[in-house]
């Protein structure tokens, strides 16, 4: 859950900094898809990247970078330390 919330909060800024209309739906949608397992935020993005594709490519492309970027340094930085703290001591 908690790494579902850091995904929505960091795309919602990625979404601002790129100027998208309905940035908060759209953030909410990629928090949501981000509470599936294994695959949830890779749909999630994919799915947000073609909803802005008629805005422009250039603009849906920056995005999906942008977001695989976020779900990167999630996956890899703060849930190995999110479920070392929820580990129990033997």
């Amino acid at each position: 859950m908690l790494l579902s919330i850091f995904f929505g909060i960091s795309t919602f800024v990625v979404f601002i900094l790129r100027d998208i209309s309905n940035a908060l739906v759209m953030a909410a949608v990629a928090g949501a898809f981000g509470l599936i397992p294994g695959i949830g935020a890779t749909i999630g993005i994919s799915l947000i990247s073609l909803i802005i594709l008629p805005q422009g490519i250039m603009l849906s492309l920056k995005v999906l970078v942008g977001c695989i970027v976020l779900q990167q340094v999630e996956e890899n930085l703060l849930m190995p330390r999110i479920i070392l703290c929820k580990a129990p001591l033997i």
